[in-house]
Order: structure tokens, then sequence, then C-alpha cells
């Protein structure tokens, strides 16, 4: 946990960390947090953030309002962030989105340490398996595969709408892609959203979602759908064959028994 809490004086700090954390990992997200601004005052947000860090290491971050800083100030923010191997991640389906509701902003200065948090699921798990796909997220995530790092205009979180686009990309392309659904600072992800645009422009490969060329169908769209549609097929033509060896073998067995007879 990182903010600034109104139960102390010390501005942002570290409140706790769990025994796991090593001290490099949380310099740098550290770091990470500071880089993403101060938000305008009167339009803090909640956000979710999912980086690698350059240790290697993933981190999933929310962001959470905090009411006023030790100051009076308002506009505080408190990030709370899971670390994860690179393995760990991919063996997840490289889906950050089944990190986000294990992270939380309520804390109290009797918060001193944290325990390792505990995420059950099987190898097929994944929290995007029944969000629908529209065209908006088809065009980013087409931008995002090619290369873009996109910029969304927008006056709260696009969580759902990252979570849509997170779906359409394939999980190799996925596991090497960052974003931050909220951010007063244009920072180095694939996809970011802010309350407004620089005021000087972006410049590649950072481009405006009204940018985007429009398309009734991304590539990554069609790449995924083919691919559904090859696994389907392909495990058509498996049952097919297995049902008709298993046929064959069955009618063979029988006729040796009516010749024995």
């Amino acid at each position: 946990m990182y903010g600034s809490f109104a139960f102390w004086d010390r501005g942002y700090d570290v409140l706790a960390k769990s025994p796991g954390c090593r001290s490099e990992w949380v310099a740098e997200w550290v770091a990470a947090c500071r880089s993403l601004g101060e938000q305008p005052r009167g339009k803090a947000r909640r956000g979710f953030c999912a980086q690698r860090l350059r240790c290697g290491v993933w981190i999933f971050v929310g962001v959470f309002p905090a009411g006023c800083d030790d100051q009076g100030r308002p506009g505080a923010l408190v990030f709370h962030a899971l670390f994860a191997s690179d393995r760990d991640f991919r063996g997840l389906g490289a889906d950050p989105f089944l990190f986000e509701p294990l992270l939380r902003g309520d804390w109290d200065g009797a918060t001193t340490s944290l325990t390792p948090a505990l995420l059950f699921c099987n190898r097929a798990a994944t929290s995007m398996v029944k969000t629908p796909i529209g065209v908006r997220a088809g065009r980013i995530a087409d931008a995002v595969a090619r290369g873009a790092k996109v910029v969304v205009e927008a006056d709260a979180a696009i969580d759902e709408l990252a979570r849509h686009v997170w779906r359409v990309l394939p999980k190799r392309v996925r596991a090497h892609k960052t974003f931050a659904t909220w951010s007063a600072r244009l920072g180095a992800f694939d996809l970011i959203a802010m309350p407004r645009l620089p005021s000087d422009g972006l410049r590649r490969p950072w481009v405006a979602e009204s940018e985007l060329p429009l398309k009734t169908a991304s590539t990554a769209i069609r790449k995924g759908a083919v691919g559904v549609r090859r696994r389907m097929v392909k495990r058509v033509r498996f049952a097919s064959l297995f049902a008709r060896a298993s046929a064959r073998m069955l009618w063979s067995a029988f006729a040796a028994s009516r010749r024995r007879v």
C-alpha cells in the first residue's frame, strides 16, 4: 500500500507491504505510481493498471480516491498493488483482470503489514469469457496489436472497455501489453485513459482513439474469430474420427464373436 493518508503526516509514502515484496520491486512500483501524475481537482477517479516492471515482475495496481491528504487538501490517492511473476501471469492466461477483485482502498493506521494474496483458479480461468465485443474495442485492439499506444479521452476510468480490448487480443499479445484505465499523465502504456489529451498533441507511437481508422471488423477480431472456428473444427473432426474408429472396433468385435459362434 502506498499513498497519502489523513491519519499520518508523512505525505505520500508506503503504508505496508507483505514479506515477499522485495525492496527493488517496491521502489519501481512507487516510481510507476508517481508517473501517473496528480489527478485534476474534483476529478479523482478509481483506476486500474497492469504493467511489467524492468525487473521482470508484473504489477496490478488499484488506484483509489482517499479524500483529503494529511494536510487537509482534497484529491489524495492510495495505491494497492499485487506483484506476480511473468510465469504465473502467463499461467493465468495473461488476464490482468483476475487480480482486480483482490485490490482495495480502505485502509487505516492500524495496518502495519500485509499478507500475500491468494488467487484460486484453474488453468482455463479467465475474467473475460462472457463480455460482449464491440466495434470500438475491436478498433483499439487492432491498433494495440499493431504496436500503437492508444490514448482515450474520458471522464472516468475505462475498466470495462479495457476488459473488452484485452479479450480480443490473443494471449501471446496481451502477455506483453500494459494499460492504465485512468491517468492524469501520459505514460508508457499501450492503452491509457486521460481526462484530456496533451495540449501539445501526440507523437508516435501514441495515437488518440478518435484518430483510429473506422473498421466494421478489426484484424484482431477476425484473427480471434478464425482461431475459435479452427479450434472448433478440429474438435468436431477429432470427435467424428473417434466415433468412427469406435464404431469400427465394435463392429469388428461383434463380427468376430458371430464367427466363433
